[in-house]
């Protein structure tokens, strides 16, 4: 099995983002379409909840100076997005997929789902439920992670088919409010919770961004059985491109010695996949594909 590349938030970032003309508003409907036309294995997007309780896809918390939390449904689908689009709800970003797999059906399109907020568990499983009982939705086509392991851990409770994985924040892995150095260790007592977390809650895969990889994490997940999500997202591109470039590789290596899934979140799926490449052929990626893949301004 090799590496899979997923469109992050569907084609790409479009907040505060250089990259964003000709792209369609990130986590739409059109977004996630672009992705998968243009050559993406599926894609990830997150939900939160909306006053009366529907999951909704959104990167933050907040829309039009409100609170999602304090917005209806109807009053979201209403927030007026570039390219004639809206803030989608799951249900319709589900269905969406469903069809876009159809489209596809030589892909087995990778859903990837972060679950946010208060409450959102439960909601967001009756939703997919309810659209795997109407369309051509393979639940297992559907991994959900979280930075807030109890989301996850609700999860398994009310559906032990689930497939989970923990997601780790830089701050949280290394200890620290600043992005480590490529000799940065891991806080040795999160790597223990993260085992015991994957065993006790019976995890299919690690969220991890790429740059925080280290051998450590690999002998993990090989020694656990599980596969790796990451997001080549960070500070440091110049800094941390050849560790970024290297950590894709590894994880494509990891992938087909493994047979897990090893999934890598991009912005640019064109030149992560060139990335990959340029690994393969023994050449330095150039920063500017590494801040293309991450989304990021060209300097």
């Amino acid at each position: 099995m090799a590496l899979k590349i997923i469109g992050h938030r569907g084609s790409g970032r479009t907040d505060n983002n250089p990259f964003a003309a000709g792209i369609p508003p990130q986590q739409t409907l059109l977004s996630f379409q672009r992705a998968i036309e243009n050559g993406a294995d599926g894609v990830e997007f997150d939900i939160y909840l909306s006053k009366d309780k529907v999951p909704v896809i959104i990167h933050r918390k907040g829309a039009a100076e409100l609170a999602i939390s304090e917005l209806t449904a109807a009053q979201i689908s209403q927030i007026s997005l570039p390219d004639q689009q809206h803030i989608p709800t799951l249900e319709e970003t589900l269905i969406c997929l469903a069809e876009m797999n159809a489209r596809f059906p030589d892909k087995k399109l990778i859903i990837n789902a972060e679950l946010k907020g208060p409450g959102v568990v439960a909601q967001t499983l009756a939703v997919i439920n309810d659209v795997a009982a109407r369309h051509p939705l393979d639940r297992n086509q559907i991994f959900f992670d979280s930075l807030e392991w109890e989301q996850l851990a609700e999860l398994r409770t009310l559906d032990p088919e689930a497939r989970i994985m923990p997601a780790l924040s830089t701050a949280r892995l290394f200890n620290t409010a600043r992005q480590p150095d490529a000799g940065g260790k891991y806080d040795q007592q999160v790597f223990r919770d993260l085992e015991d977390f994957i065993r006790d809650q019976d995890c299919c895969g690690i969220d991890v961004m790429t740059a925080d990889i280290r051998p450590e994490m690999f002998e993990l997940a090989e020694r656990m059985g599980v596969g790796l999500f990451s997001y080549p997202q960070g500070p440091k591109p110049k800094e941390d491109a050849a560790i970024i470039q290297n950590n894709i590789g590894l994880l494509d290596e990891f992938s087909r010695r493994s047979g897990k899934e090893v999934i890598l979140k991009v912005e640019d799926v064109e030149a992560a996949r060139s990335i990959l490449e340029d690994y393969k052929l023994g050449r330095p990626a150039s920063v500017e594909k590494i801040e293309r893949m991450m989304g990021m301004h060209l300097t």
